[in-house]
């Protein structure tokens, strides 16, 4: 998000030991960070299964304490961009003291993510309709998406979410790796095509790339299909090389004029 023009803070906790590490280049970029102690710091293992890195294994080292509202502290902002990783990071209580503060995107993965034997199994969230009551932009992705809804169609999904969503615009988005993403916005449902990479190098963190690039456009006020566009092209060249996007806008958009 900072690549692309906004300013964004930054709110996480760490164990005490791994704070400088992880977060000393957000300080570097120009990124207010607010940080909270925890007894360890979440770590995620992804051992991907296919050359187009779409199927991942992944394993679970360590966990950290959930995210409560007093995190949040006098945060105020126009988009509160949560990415929880297991289901017990940010319970509902928290979802609604953030939408008090601003419109919340939720990237809902680890909201169907449970701890099973050092690794992940996909199961339902059991507070599902209270905690979509608090968003107002969803992402998931196909599997995701089933598992929430029970709907092995995506769209029929991605309407279903929309529906349950609580505050307008309510958006909700199904990606669908190599095949794109859907977008669900005002009823109806945009199909938004992948841009072709001809060597994909680290697909870590793809989707969290869609989602922020998405709701920066949003936030500039593309209407959703724009947007949606604007997103596959930021992850279509943030999957080509390692580490976080740290291109420009002016790069996206040429992509987006190749394409067109």
């Amino acid at each position: 998000m900072r690549s692309l023009g906004e300013t964004p803070a930054v709110v996480t906790k760490t164990a005490p030991a791994d704070r400088q590490e992880l977060l000393d280049g957000f300080g570097q970029a120009g990124i207010e960070v607010t940080w909270r102690p925890s007894a360890a710091t979440t770590t995620f293992e992804n051992a991907y299964l296919d050359a187009r890195l779409e199927r991942r294994r992944q394993t679970v080292d360590a966990v950290a304490d959930p995210f409560v509202a007093e995190d949040l502290a006098e945060l105020r902002a126009r988009m509160l961009l949560l990415g929880p990783l297991t289901a017990a990071d940010m319970p509902v209580p928290f979802l609604h003291a953030a939408a008090a503060r601003g419109a919340v995107g939720l990237d809902a993965q680890g909201m169907v993510r449970h701890l099973a034997d050092g690794g992940i199994a996909h199961g339902p969230w059991q507070d599902r309709d209270a905690g979509l009551a608090a968003v107002a932009f969803l992402k998931v992705d196909e599997e995701e998406a089933t598992v929430l809804t029970g709907e092995r169609d995506p769209e029929r999904a991605a309407l279903l979410l929309a529906d349950r969503l609580g505050h307008p615009p309510r958006e909700a988005i199904v990606s669908r790796a190599g095949r794109g993403a859907l977008i669900c916005a005002d009823g109806r449902v945009h199909r938004i095509p992948a841009f072709p990479v001809a060597e994909p190098v680290d697909a870590t963190g793809l989707g969290d790339t869609f989602f922020a690039a998405y709701l920066c456009r949003r936030l500039a006020g593309d209407h959703a299909a724009e947007a949606g566009r604007f997103a596959a092209a930021t992850a279509a060249l943030a999957l080509v090389r390692f580490g976080p996007f740290a291109g420009s806008e002016q790069d996206v958009r040429g992509v987006l004029g190749e394409s067109a």
